[in-house]
């Protein structure tokens, strides 16, 4: 499988998450997230995305 990591994209989320004065380790949360979340191999049909309760 190729890396669909970029340095770029991935600072982004981070600056995002710091200025709405989170962590940046969920701005990288949120961007892995989606990482996963854009491939239809790796996510279930009808569910199984990342929950924000």
């Amino acid at each position: 499988m190729k890396s669909r990591w970029n340095d770029t994209d991935a600072q982004r989320y981070v600056d995002a998450a710091l200025t709405d004065g989170q962590s940046e380790a969920l701005g990288l949360r949120i961007y892995t997230s989606r990482i996963v979340g854009s491939d239809p191999d790796l996510v279930l049909h009808g569910g199984g995305g990342t929950s924000r309760t």
